[in-house]
């Protein structure tokens, strides 16, 4: 039997399938962006593929802690959800694609319990 590629199979018409499902769960990591530090994230979700167009619903959970917790550090966390679709063009060996993904993210910012507040900070110098 030969080995048939997943393109070939779902987008090139390689057997009978012109619909495919899938489901994922990927988990990573990443450095730090401004205040905040490294972060964990997962995210999980189902992919409908079909001959010319791709769906998928994704979801995620993400978790930074921050560079330092002294004053001004700052720890978030961040939910989300994602619906996309993706417009796959064939032509011959190459594929080129173009997609758009929306949704909501609901984020957590806080500042870790060693952290004085703003007023705190503020009073400090005056001292």
């Amino acid at each position: 039997m030969p080995r048939i590629a997943y393109a070939q199979v779902i987008r090139k018409g390689g057997t009978e399938l012109r619909t495919t499902t899938g489901a994922f769960v990927t988990a990573g990591a990443r450095g730090g962006v401004g205040d905040l530090g490294p972060g964990l994230a997962v995210a999980a979700g189902l992919r409908l593929d079909r001959a010319t167009l791709s769906f998928e619903l994704r979801g995620h959970l993400t978790t930074s802690v921050p560079w330092d917790p002294a004053p001004g550090g700052v720890q978030s966390s961040e939910v989300g959800v994602t619906v996309a679709g993706l417009r796959v063009v064939d032509r011959g060996r190459w594929s080129a694609a173009a997609g758009l993904a929306v949704g909501p993210v609901w984020r957590t910012l806080t500042k870790p319990a060693t952290s004085p507040g703003p007023a705190r900070a503020a009073r400090r110098w005056r001292a």
